[in-house]
């Protein structure tokens, strides 16, 4: 699996109004192995984490993080996009 380069990375945050239009973000490369990337976004705010793996994988983080959400919520980050 190809990894999202980082100008379609912001440009799909921006889409979704999870930052803002021409903000200065930064973009930083966390992990990258496995099939699987991991970026930090500082847009200024509250920085944000985006995850880049296997499609089925990804879903299964993502029900994982939304159950935990439920019972402890300041241990998990919310989920803000699904496939």
């Amino acid at each position: 699996m190809a990894a999202f380069a980082p100008e379609a990375i912001l440009a799909a945050l921006t889409a979704r109004q999870l930052i803002p239009p021409g903000s200065a973000a930064q973009l930083r490369l966390l992990h990258d192995a496995d099939g699987k990337t991991s970026h930090r976004i500082d847009p200024g705010e509250a920085p944000l984490f985006v995850k880049q793996g296997a499609p089925h994988w990804s879903q299964v983080e993502a029900d994982i993080q939304a159950a935990v959400a439920a019972v402890l919520p300041d241990w998990t980050v919310p989920v803000l996009a699904r496939l």
